[in-house]
């Protein structure tokens, strides 16, 4: 088989398992992002906690959204969300959630509540839905927290290599957040795992070298197709949640 300038690589989670990886040492809620998200979720805890009354629930729900939107502001900036390979990337929520992270229509709720609230003086709801909506946003900080340092690689193993007893294939990605890049780096893999065409699933690789010998291909080169990005990324994110 000739490869020349791409190439497109099995990633089916079926030949593929997780081998290594790494990211940023630290804890981002620390930060200042970190640090105002927690005290607003800790002020409507307090709030929603204290009294059932109108204004402890008015205030408890402006709290949770402020919190909500310290979390997002911080992953945004972690992330780089605006430049992640998904459509209409500077919509946070719906970014997060096609990458796999969060599910967002609750969120919606809240923040739809939250400007009914305070812009359109609408009444919060009863004490138990703000309580309900409380609990969504403790779920998402839980969830939100590990990006807080992003997974900067990836390293995949897969079956014994072609003439060899002691070598599996290997498949690694690194990714930078700012500049967005993802470089697929030590690609060593069979014939049947890598293709000179497009395949339907797989992942497309702009070639900065290849090498093949007996059956067995190595080479690196940049993931740069959209759809290839995003594939990468849900795989990455979904080993470090």
């Amino acid at each position: 088989m000739q490869i020349d300038g791409k190439a497109w690589i099995c990633i089916d989670r079926d030949v593929w398992s997780f081998s290594g990886g790494g990211k940023p040492g630290g804890d981002g809620r620390t930060d200042p992002l970190g640090i105002r998200a927690s005290k607003a979720y800790l002020h409507a805890v307090h709030r929603l906690s204290s009294d059932t009354g109108l204004y402890n629930r008015i205030d408890g729900i402006l709290a949770l959204k402020r919190a909500m939107r310290a979390r997002l502001e911080h992953l945004a900036e972690e992330l780089n969300l605006r430049a992640m390979p998904v459509d209409d990337a500077g919509n946070w929520l719906n970014t997060l959630e096609q990458l796999g992270i969060i599910r967002q229509r609750m969120l919606r709720k809240l923040n739809k509540l939250r400007n009914s609230v305070e812009h359109d003086d609408a009444e919060p709801p009863d004490w138990e839905q703000c309580s309900d909506l409380e609990e969504v946003l403790w779920y998402f900080l839980k969830v939100t927290e590990s990006y807080l340092r992003p997974p900067v690689d990836l390293e995949l193993e897969g079956p014994p290599l072609a003439n060899s007893t002691d070598n599996d294939s290997h498949l690694g990605y690194k990714v930078s957040y700012t500049p967005f890049a993802i470089e697929a780096f030590s690609v060593r893999i069979n014939g049947d795992l890598t293709s000179a065409s497009p395949v339907k699933g797989w992942i497309e690789v702009r070639l900065q070298n290849i090498e093949e010998r007996e059956g067995i291909y190595k080479f690196q080169g940049d993931v740069v197709d959209v759809p290839s990005q995003l594939a990468v990324m849900k795989m990455l994110f979904e080993k470090f949640s």
